[in-house]
């Protein structure tokens, strides 16, 4: 079994590393993967997602990246040579999480 470092070592490598910095928050994008799960007796010719914050995509399953928490509404139209036929699901992308550090006691701080 490999040697573990000592407690020690790692405050203070950690300390050593947040030395004057501050961490306010982390970047999230949130990508979400779309599976296009229709049936037609006809051959399904094209496909029109719209991700419900104003982009979209004409791929059969794309992937997208939302860039901000909320609710949205993908749409998904598929259409055959004779007619299209929409679906709506709503989505829910959670907030980022947020990180703050900040030595309490600097004290001991190289």
């Amino acid at each position: 079994m490999p040697e573990l470092p000592e407690v020690e070592t790692i405050v203070r490598e950690l300390k050593q590393t947040l030395e004057g910095k501050r961490i306010s928050h982390i970047d999230v994008l949130w990508e979400r993967s779309f599976t296009d799960a229709s049936t037609s007796i006809d051959p399904i010719t094209s496909w029109s997602w719209s991700f419900g914050d104003t982009n979209t995509s004409t791929d059969q399953n794309p992937t997208h990246t939302y860039t901000s928490a909320g609710s949205f509404d993908v749409i998904l139209t598929v259409s055959s040579d004779y007619c299209p036929n929409t679906d709506t699901l709503a989505i829910t992308v959670e907030p980022n999480p947020v990180i703050n550090v900040s030595p309490i006691d600097t004290s001991g701080c190289n």
